[in-house]
């Protein structure tokens, strides 16, 4: 084992690149599961739906109530 050993450094280089990768890909990792995270926690789209028709519902209501006041 030389230190002027071309397959050697060539090796070292390759194991470097490989780290510096894995780092980014560790950042990255974390990155997606935050972003998975977040879409675990929304509500579903079935709870989404019934939310808005109650709305409309109760926006019809109040209309009806205004109307039969006058």
């Amino acid at each position: 084992m030389n230190g002027d050993c071309v397959i050697g450094a060539t090796h070292a280089a390759d194991i470097k690149s490989l780290q510096r990768a894995e780092e980014v890909n560790a950042q990255d990792h974390g990155k997606m599961w935050d972003a998975i995270d977040h879409l675990r926690n929304r509500l579903p789209v079935w709870a989404t739906v019934v939310i808005s028709v109650l709305t409309f519902i109760c926006g019809i209501l109040v209309t009806l109530a205004g109307l039969a006041k006058k």
